[in-house]
């Protein structure tokens, strides 16, 4: 049952909508038709059958043939029953016929409730709107009478079910617009939710819509702001401390470069170029400058051709295509800082680099980079990704390195919406998967 309900909330709302109402109407016709309406409409049979009754009665009290064509006339001047006298030769059998309807058939025993005389009933039109009643008098002299179908029925009744429906749907509509009115709010926040998930600038939210809703756009709105105001001050103190060794490592630059014992100074040099690189790692994570890089559509295939380019000096790298990739919409530089860092791993601890682009999907593409490395542990696919981690094995890292590179690499996709993942290479080192959004 789960996999049949509709997953969005408009849909599910109006299906309990239109089966509340459906239940309602149905309901109500049920009980307006047994309480009231049938009760009318047998009160009618009842009076119809008491004015044909009260013409048979007067012509039995004198059945000649005169005082029968003078009653129908004055019948015929205040009813719709259109009496007229009939004579068979020789007399009907006594066969009732096929009822028309229920109205027809509770009619017939009115009228044997009220007259002795023979009755006889039958279609007269093709088209079942007219009923023949013949009512025998004496010998071979009957009074039939027409009676139309709106005597029988109702209209009202059924006009009354069609203006039911026509209410139902408009009901409906209107319900459904008032929803959907309801729901942009909620569907603006949730824009603005995953806007802020991928990192872009996100501007506050005028609360509306309903309390609920107006109440989770103001939380949103307060916790965007403290993560804003966290970010900024983790950045700040960041900064602050990497310019402040940065500026002690530039004095020590200048005392070296004074100093005359050469051996002392080329030990010290080095030392001081790896905590200079250092520095300048912080320096750039404390920077984000791909959060603030407006997005725009690039041809991913050039984008990763140019990037990978530079590296063919060095490593053999191979790129193959698919014909069907989309343009997508990225921060360039923030992308070319990951791909360039994936790359330049695969180069330096491969001979062989393997890129390639494929559509997943009918909104996403993935683009993988494998060499012929070494590789790195499994255990170790989800460490690589925290900050300041520093792996010690397969691939160690080179001097001056701080652990901020793959920290940085899945930021910037997960700001792009997207997702990166590890995995064994066919090459026999490491591939990375990284998927994105068009």
């Amino acid at each position: 049952m789960k996999s049949l309900a509709p997953r969005g909330i408009l849909n599910r709302f109006l299906i309990i909508v239109a089966t509340t109402l459906f239940l309602t109407q149905t309901l109500f016709m049920y009980i307006f038709y047994d309480m009231y309406w049938r009760e009318v409409k047998y009160a009618l049979l009842k009076s119809l059958a008491s004015n044909i009754a009260v013409i048979v009665n007067a012509a039995n009290t004198n059945p000649d043939i005169k005082n029968l064509e003078k009653i129908v006339k004055e019948a015929a001047s205040y009813t719709k029953l259109s009496p007229q006298i009939t004579v068979f030769a020789p007399p009907i059998t006594n066969n009732t016929g096929k009822f028309l309807n229920k109205s027809s058939s509770s009619l017939y025993f009115y009228l044997k409730g009220m007259i002795n005389n023979n009755i006889y009933i039958n279609e007269y039109s093709s088209n079942y709107s007219i009923l023949k009643l013949s009512i025998q008098i004496k010998d071979n002299y009957y009074i039939s009478f027409y009676v139309e179908k709106e005597l029988l029925f109702i209209a009202s009744y059924q006009w009354l079910i069609i203006l039911l429906f026509i209410l139902y749907l408009v009901a409906i509509l209107i319900i459904l617009q008032f929803f959907r009115i309801q729901l942009r709010p909620l569907k603006k926040l949730v824009r603005a939710s995953y806007k802020f998930a991928r990192g872009e600038k996100t501007e506050y939210i005028l609360p509306s819509g309903s309390m609920e809703i107006r109440e989770a756009t103001t939380a949103f709105n307060d916790m965007r702001e403290n993560i804003e105001r966290f970010i900024e001050q983790r950045t700040m103190m960041l900064s602050s401390i990497s310019h402040d060794l940065k500026s002690s490592l530039t004095k020590m630059n200048l005392i070296l470069d004074i100093n005359d014992n050469k051996t002392i100074n080329e030990d010290m040099k080095v030392e001081v170029t790896t905590m200079t690189n250092i520095v300048l790692s912080y320096l750039s994570f404390a920077k984000n400058d791909h959060i603030k890089e407006p997005k725009i559509n690039v041809n991913i295939k050039n984008f990763i051709r140019e990037i990978a380019e530079p590296f063919n000096t060095t490593t053999t790298i191979s790129t193959v295509f698919n014909q069907n990739i989309k343009q997508i919409k990225v921060q360039p530089i923030a992308l070319s800082r990951a791909i360039t860092n994936i790359i330049e791993n695969a180069t330096k601890y491969g001979t062989k680099v393997v890129v390639k682009i494929q559509n997943l999907n009918y909104h996403s593409i993935i683009i993988s980079i494998e060499d012929n490395g070494r590789g790195i542990p499994e255990n170790k696919y989800q460490e690589v990704f925290k900050p300041f981690y520093m792996l010690n094995e397969a691939r160690t890292p080179e001097k001056g390195s701080v652990g901020l590179g793959m920290f940085i690499v899945k930021e910037i996709i997960t700001q792009h919406g997207g997702n990166i993942q590890l995995k064994k290479s066919k090459l026999g080192g490491l591939q990375v998967d990284i998927i994105l959004p068009f």
